[in-house]
């Protein structure tokens, strides 16, 4: 379904929260995650390990960010969440360069040991791959995962999974089509480049197996015709005819 993403918001059939930078960045969705944390027990036994889910809420979200670089932050009260976008001119995309969340533990319900947690996307990451004259729509739900950053490098500690929907993401201003998204990445088609029309293959020649079964062919007719002759040459001198004789 193409949207011009706020102009045409109403026209879209699922409900969603929409983010805006100064007329330039512009993110609508369904964004939620699952944390792992470690929760007081409630009695004598060891702390242990749970997940929770946190959606974006609807009220109290500020929202920053700027145009270039294109970046959206949003935080509410114990979260800040980042989108960091990058260009690549060469390869005519867009993509989402970094996606991070930092959050403090003890807004959550009775965390043990609270500290303050930061994870992020993989570098080699490439979310949300769009051509550069197209913004992102994907109806579908998505996984990813962010892992934990640790002196600031990013660890193989998967600390939150992060789940989106309904996803509309407009990080330039100049971006007017969709470009909708399959189940795992977007479909991204290349342009078709001008090629020369195909040359003629020549006539490779007589192949081996065609020569020899022409030789073949060709003694058969001389023996054929030797047999001829012979037998008219006997039967003219008066020699019996060994296939008539009793």
């Amino acid at each position: 379904m193409k949207a011009l993403h706020i102009l045409l918001i109403s026209a879209i059939t699922f409900s969603c929260d929409c983010w805006n930078v100064n007329d330039c960045v512009s993110v609508s969705g369904d964004v939620y995650f699952n944390l792992n944390y470690t929760k007081k027990p409630s009695d004598a036994t060891e702390p242990k390990s749970t997940v929770i889910k946190v959606s974006i809420p609807s009220d109290g979200v500020s929202v920053n960010g700027t145009c270039d670089p294109a970046r959206l932050e949003l935080k509410w009260k114990g979260f800040d969440f980042s989108i960091l976008f990058a260009k690549d001119t060469e390869n005519d995309h867009w993509f989402a360069q970094s996606i991070s969340l930092a959050y403090d533990e003890s807004a959550l319900p009775d965390a043990y040991n609270a500290t303050n947690v930061t994870v992020k996307t993989n570098d080699k990451e490439k979310l949300f791959l769009t051509r550069l004259t197209h913004f992102y729509q994907c109806n579908s739900s998505d996984t990813h995962p962010l892992y934990r950053l640790t002196d600031g490098k990013v660890t193989e500690e998967n600390r939150v999974n992060m789940t989106t929907s309904n996803l509309v993401v407009k990080p330039y201003k100049s971006l007017k089509k969709t470009e909708l998204c399959t189940m795992d990445e977007v479909t991204i088609k290349p342009t078709p480049k001008p090629t020369d029309p195909p040359k003629p293959t020549p006539y490779p020649g007589p192949s081996g197996s065609r020569v020899a079964w022409t030789c073949t062919i060709v003694s058969l007719l001389i023996i054929c015709v030797c047999g001829i002759l012979i037998y008219h040459n006997r039967t003219r001198d008066g020699l019996p005819d060994y296939a008539t004789m009793g």
